[in-house]
C-alpha cells in the first residue's frame, strides 16, 4: 500500500515535468502512399458516400487527378482517375460539395491554366468537368468554407506570381464569381475564418517575401485591408485560424521559415477581441527546414487546440502540444515522405480524431499520420467536471496515485496514475 509521504514526494518530482516533455503524442507509424509525379496538395472528403474520408491529389506527367479510396480504417488504395488538360499543371486539390447535391466535388488549382476547375461528382465515383473561374498567376494555397452563409461553399487562392489572392463567390451550382484582394510579396497561403466574431469568414493571406499575413475583413461580402501582422524575421507560408487560446475568439498560426538563419517557427498572433488588435508574434521553434503548411486540432483530447506542422526541406511534421493559454511545447517529430509543402486534417479512420495527411512532391507519395494518442470522450482532465482543471482536480489525481485501471485520474490509459497523467492534467491547466 503506498503511504501518502510516497505519494507526494512522487507528486512533487513529476511537478517538473512538462506535458510536453513527458506526454509523447502517440502516431501510427506513417503509411506512405504512392500517388504519381509532384503531387500537388491533398484534398479529404468522402467522395464515394461510404462515411470515410478518401483523399485526392493533383499529379503531373501525364497531368491529372488522382482519388486514394479509404478501406474504413485509414488505409487506401488508388482509385479513379481525372483527367486534367495536359501540361495544366494541377496544384492544390480540395473536397466538398460544391453544386449542392449531396456528392463531395473536386476543385484544382491548374496553375498554368490560371483558373480553378470543378470536377463534379455524379455518384459512383464519376467525375465531369464543371465550371472554370479565373484567378491569379501561380496560384498555391487555397482554402474552401462558406465564407457569406449562404449556405453553399466558396473558396480563396493565394496567387505567388501576381501578389494577389482570390476568394471566389459559390453562386450556388458550383458556379463562381471572382473577387480579387490585392497583396504583396509572394502570397503562399490564404484560409477563411471569422476573426471579428459577426457570422461571416474574414481571409488571412500569407505573403513570403513581405514577412507578412494580410488580413481582410468581410462585411457582407466586401473584402476591405484591415491588419498586415509581421512575422519576420520568418518568411510566412502556411496559415490557419483557430481559438488556440480557447477565449472564444479566433486566432491565427503561421508555418514560417527563415532561409537567412535557419530558425522555423510556428508564428501565432491571439486575438484580443473583435479583431480589433492582435498580440504577437509569438514564436515556437519546429525543430524543422522549411516549415510550412500548418493546421490546428485537439491531438489529446485536453479541449486545447494542438498545431501539426509540415517542414517540406527536412521531411517531417512537427507537432506542438498546447500547454495553455495560445503557449506551445517543444516540437516533436514524425518523419514523412519528400517534400511536404502541404499539410492537411481529417478523420481517416474513424476514431473521432483528426489524423494528418501531406503531398510529398519530391517522393511522389502521400504520408498519412493516423493519431493514437486517446480516445474521444474518453478521460478527461477535469476531473471534477466544473469546466476548469485546477487544484480540485490535482487533488482527485493524487488521491488516485498508484495502479488503478479504468478510473478517471488515469488519463493516459496506462493502468496507473502517475507522472504520465500528472503531467497532463497540468497540461490542460486553466
Amino acid at each position: 500500500m503506498r503511504t501518502a509521504r510516497f505519494i507526494i514526494a512522487a507528486a512533487t518530482a513529476a511537478l517538473t515535468i512538462t506535458a510536453a516533455s513527458s506526454a509523447q503524442f502517440d502516431f501510427a507509424p506513417t503509411a506512405s502512399i504512392t500517388a504519381g509525379s509532384q503531387p500537388g496538395g491533398v484534398g479529404i472528403g468522402d467522395l464515394d458516400g461510404d462515411g470515410d474520408r478518401d483523399l485526392a491529389t493533383g499529379i503531373r506527367l501525364p497531368d491529372r487527378i488522382q482519388v486514394l479510396i479509404n478501406d474504413g480504417a485509414g488505409g487506401f488504395t488508388a482509385g479513379p482517375v481525372v483527367v486534367v488538360p495536359p501540361q495544366s499543371q494541377p496544384e492544390e486539390v480540395l473536397i466538398g460539395d460544391l453544386d449542392g447535391d449531396g456528392d463531395e466535388d473536386l476543385a484544382v488549382i491548374l496553375r498554368a491554366l490560371a483558373v480553378v476547375r470543378v470536377y463534379l461528382n455524379q455518384g459512383g465515383l464519376t467525375f465531369v468537368e464543371g465550371s472554370s473561374a479565373s484567378i491569379g498567376g501561380n496560384g498555391r494555397g487555397m482554402d474552401m468554407a462558406d465564407m457569406d452563409g449562404d449556405g453553399d461553399l466558396d473558396l480563396v487562392v493565394a496567387n505567388r506570381g501576381s501578389n494577389t489572392a482570390t476568394v471566389l463567390r459559390n453562386n450556388g451550382a458550383a458556379t463562381f464569381e471572382s473577387i480579387t484582394l490585392a497583396s504583396a510579396g509572394e502570397p503562399r497561403a490564404a484560409t477563411f475564418g471569422d476573426l471579428d466574431g459577426d457570422g461571416d469568414l474574414d481571409v488571412a493571406v500569407t505573403n513570403n517575401d513581405a514577412f507578412n499575413v494580410r488580413l481582410f475583413r468581410n462585411d457582407r461580402g466586401t473584402f476591405t485591408t484591415w491588419h498586415v501582422l509581421s512575422t519576420a524575421p520568418n518568411q510566412a507560408e502556411g496559415v490557419t485560424i483557430a481559438d488556440l487560446d480557447n477565449d472564444g475568439d479566433m486566432d491565427l498560426a503561421t508555418g514560417a521559415e527563415d532561409d537567412n538563419v535557419g530558425v522555423n517557427n510556428a508564428v501565432t498572433f491571439m486575438n484580443n477581441g473583435g479583431g480589433a488588435s492582435f498580440a504577437g508574434p509569438f514564436a515556437f521553434n519546429t525543430s524543422g527546414v522549411g516549415t510550412s503548411g500548418v493546421v490546428a486540432t485537439d491531438m489529446d483530447c485536453d479541449g486545447l487546440l494542438d498545431l501539426a506542422l509540415a517542414n517540406q526541406d527536412s521531411n517531417t511534421i512537427s507537432l506542438l502540444r498546447n500547454l495553455g493559454g495560445g503557449t506551445f511545447g517543444p516540437a516533436m517529430l514524425r518523419p514523412c515522405g519528400a517534400n511536404p509543402e502541404t499539410l492537411k486534417m481529417g478523420d481517416l479512420d474513424g476514431d473521432g480524431l483528426m489524423d494528418l495527411a501531406t503531398a510529398n512532391k519530391n517522393a511522389g507519395t502521400i504520408s498519412v499520420l493516423v493519431n493514437n494518442t486517446c480516445e474521444v470522450g474518453g478521460p478527461t482532465p477535469d476531473l471534477d467536471g466544473n469546466g476548469i482543471v485546477d487544484a480540485a482536480d490535482l487533488a482527485m489525481l493524487l488521491s488516485a496515485w498508484g495502479p488503478c485501471p479504468g478510473c478517471p485520474a488515469d488519463l493516459d490509459g496506462d493502468g496507473t496514475v502517475g507522472p504520465g497523467d500528472l503531467a497532463i492534467l497540468l497540461g490542460a491547466w486553466g
